[in-house]
């Protein structure tokens, strides 16, 4: 007796179904209008927002056209991008933003207080505001970077307890210079996040002009010049460095002072005196009457 056997479908096996897992969420975007920033001397506390947000919401009403400009405002690990058409992309870096809120006085309305650094290394703070559509969307962007700076906050000191525990550990005491492993390297992005690296920040070394000279080119070379010249070559300079005539004659006087080096026939070093009174010598015996 024959025996039919069913084939499974589709339906009936599990690996066929299809499941997602977030692993990372993007980041929030929100299109805002950007109504300006002002002085504030307060960094945060209760009410540190209230006299600057007065002072942009009255500008703002006496010329909406004039003030707002169109913005879109990102919220990352790193703090806030904000992109506008005519400055580009801005970023406000989460160890410098001290306060953010969305004031009940002030619905639709969200701003944030951020340190800047100004010429020869002075902070100033001020107080950015930002107009959103709806009033829970100033509310849930409000939330959402206090949530992000918190987040690199606490990854930021995570990676330094870890880093000082890798340091002083004693299986990194035999090494000259301590290290954590590549991979933990790697996965690491906390500090990144929080605060700018080194390459981007205004005090990284920039990258300038190496003049270097034809006398230095022969020494890499292995060629080394000269004291003829060298002689040459300062003479050269001279020449170029002196615009007047009595100039050129004081150079001129200056390098017949100076004092030449010569080889001797076996050899040796000689200056100029050397070979004056040598010669001095010569003509002195020369001129001595000789005795028969």
């Amino acid at each position: 007796m024959p025996v039919s056997l069913s084939l499974p479908t589709k339906s009936s096996l599990k690996f066929w179904k299809k499941r997602s897992v977030t692993i990372t969420d993007y980041d929030p975007t929100y299109k805002v209008l950007y109504l300006g920033n002002i002085i504030t001397p307060y960094a945060k506390g209760e009410g540190c927002t209230d006299k600057p947000l007065a002072t942009l919401w009255k500008a703002y009403t006496s010329n909406p056209a004039k003030v707002q400009t169109p913005m879109a405002l990102t919220v990352c690990s790193s703090g806030i991008k904000a992109v506008t058409k005519s400055f580009g992309v801005t970023e406000y870096w989460a160890y410098r933003v001290t306060h953010c809120d969305a004031p009940a006085q002030h619905p639709g309305l969200f701003c944030w207080i951020y340190r800047h650094e100004r010429p020869k290394m002075k902070q100033e703070l001020r107080c950015h505001a930002a107009l959103c559509t709806k009033p829970e969307q100033a509310k849930e962007l409000a939330a959402h970077l206090r949530d992000r700076l918190a987040l690199a906050l606490q990854e930021f000191r995570r990676e330094k307890l870890n880093r000082q525990k890798a340091r002083l550990s004693l299986a990194n005491a035999v090494y000259d210079c301590p290290s954590m492993p590549r991979r933990k390297l790697l996965l690491y992005r906390g500090t990144i996040n929080f605060r700018p690296p080194i390459e981007m920040s205004k005090i990284a070394p920039k990258l300038g002009v190496i003049d270097e000279d034809d006398l230095e080119d022969e020494l890499e070379f292995g060629t080394p010049p000269s004291e003829d010249d060298m002689y040459l070559c300062s003479s050269s300079e001279a020449s170029s460095l002196s615009s007047s005539p009595e100039e050129e004659d004081l150079f001129s006087r200056f390098h017949l002072l100076m004092p030449r080096r010569h080889l001797n026939s076996h050899g040796e070093e000689e200056s100029e005196e050397d070979l004056y009174s040598e010669d001095a010598r010569s003509t002195a015996s020369d001129d001595a009457p000789l005795i028969s």
